[in-house]
């Protein structure tokens, strides 16, 4: 699985707390764009059954880093449908529907470029 890491990310969130308590959370923000081209890439190949699974695919961030999430608690099987899962009456295997995983391999370089031009926009907002 293909992961961005972003080197110093959390010394560059501790100095711009410093100037101003406001922009971590335009970090944060930044972060949780990166992910949604992920979230919006998978969400449309999640199977839709009753819908709450594919709605449960969200974008999360945080001034350090970015993620995708699908599930919670009134969709606890989430785990097992990107997975896969055993199947313990029949012996065999419920097989994973890995969608978030193939989302972040075919869109990793479009989620690397809006990661870098917030990064870029936010610089040009405080005068670096």
């Amino acid at each position: 699985m293909a992961k961005l890491v972003v080197h110093g990310l959390r010394d560059l969130r501790n100095e711009l707390k410093e100037l101003d308590k406001e922009l971590p959370k335009m970090l944060k923000k930044v972060s949780i764009n990166a992910a949604a081209v992920i979230a919006d890439e998978a969400r449309p190949n999640v199977a839709q059954v009753s819908g709450k699974l594919q709605k449960s695919v969200k974008a999360a961030g945080t001034p350090t880093g970015a993620s995708v999430k699908m599930g919670k608690k009134s969709v606890p099987y989430a785990g097992a449908y990107h997975w896969g899962h055993p199947v313990r009456r029949q012996g065999g295997h419920m097989p994973g529907h890995p969608v978030i995983s193939e989302a972040l391999e075919k869109k990793y370089d479009e989620m690397v470029k809006v990661y870098s031009d917030g990064l870029d926009e936010l610089k040009k907002d405080i005068g670096l």
